[in-house]
C-alpha cells in the first residue's frame, strides 16, 4: 500500500508520496502537505508522516518526515482500514482521531455464604 497524488479530473500518471507504504492520507487545509500513516516498523509503532506538496506544474513532492509514531493497539483511530478515522483541524496544527475504548470488564461474580442455593426465597 502506498500513497500516490493524481491531477483530477485528468489522466495524468500519480505522483508516488509514501516512501516505505502509507495508509489513511489527508491533506493540510492549505493544501500543501499531505499527511498519511507509515506502515509498523520493527517495534510495533506505526508513523504519522508529513510531505510538503506543490501541484506545479510539474507536481513536486517533498521527502516525508515523520511528525510523530504511535502504538497502533492504544491509539488505532490513526490507522483504520479501509476508511480514515482521523481528521485534520483548519488550523492544520491538530489532528482529531476516534478513540478506540475498551469495553468495562464484566462485574465479579463473588459466591455468598449466606444466600441459599437452589431455589430463590
Amino acid at each position: 500500500m502506498d500513497v500516490y497524488v493524481q491531477p483530477y479530473p485528468g489522466k495524468a500518471t500519480g505522483t508516488l508520496v509514501s516512501d516505505e507504504g502509507g495508509i489513511s492520507p489527508a491533506w493540510h487545509p492549505s493544501g500543501r502537505e499531505l499527511f498519511y500513516v507509515a506502515p509498523a516498523g520493527a517495534d510495533g509503532k506505526r508513523r504519522m508522516m508529513a510531505v510538503g506538496f506543490d501541484p506545479g506544474p510539474p507536481v513536486r513532492v517533498a521527502q516525508p518526515r515523520v511528525l510523530f509514531e504511535f502504538d497502533p493497539h492504544a491509539l488505532a483511530g490513526f490507522s483504520c482500514l479501509p476508511v480514515r478515522c482521523y481528521d485534520v483541524a483548519l488550523d492544520g496544527q491538530l489532528f482529531y482521531a476516534v478513540r478506540v475504548r475498551n469495553p468495562a470488564p464484566h462485574p465479579v461474580v463473588t459466591a455468598c455464604s449466606s444466600c441459599r442455593t437452589g431455589l430463590g426465597s
